[in-house]
């Protein structure tokens, strides 16, 4: 049996503005897929990673009147991630795989922590595309969940 490994769906959030339900639905439909083609094999769905259009690497909060044409995709990315989990919990031959939190950070000092997450660009340096040292720190966790199946 083979393991497959499923991260899709990012670019019809950005390039295409697809919703929600769109992008979920594309993403079930290529596991489904899989599953009719190769039905001992197993499935890792691989969250969409985190991703945002602001300069700064934030992923929330309120826009400047300069930044009017940013949109924030996080919240987006979110719900489909939820709904990604939910169906691999209810398959023993899928599974699910966040890697997020590989690529988050907050702002902090050892007084205060700010609740936004932000896209260090040392992990992704245009907020999208994970950087050597990011792929190289999703590699290292990717590997791990392999052996653990």
């Amino acid at each position: 049996a083979k393991v497959w490994w499923v991260l899709i769906g990012t670019n019809d959030f950005g390039a295409r503005g697809c919703s929600e339900e769109v992008v979920l639905m594309g993403i079930l439909r290529v596991v489904e897929e899989i599953r009719l083609r190769r039905p001992n094999d197993t499935i890792v769905i691989n969250g969409i990673l985190p991703r945002t259009s602001m300069p700064d690497g934030r992923l929330e909060g309120k826009l400047s009147h300069e930044q009017r044409h940013f949109h924030h995709l996080w919240p987006s990315i979110q719900v489909v991630n939820k709904e990604l989990k939910r169906f691999a919990d209810k398959h023993s031959d899928i599974h699910y795989f966040d890697a997020s939190n590989l690529f988050l950070t907050q702002l902090s000092n050892e007084h205060y922590t700010r609740d936004e997450k932000i896209i260090p660009t040392e992990l992704m340096s245009d907020h999208h595309h994970p950087t050597s040292l990011g792929h190289e720190i999703w590699g290292k966790a990717i590997v791990d969940k392999v052996i653990e199946l």
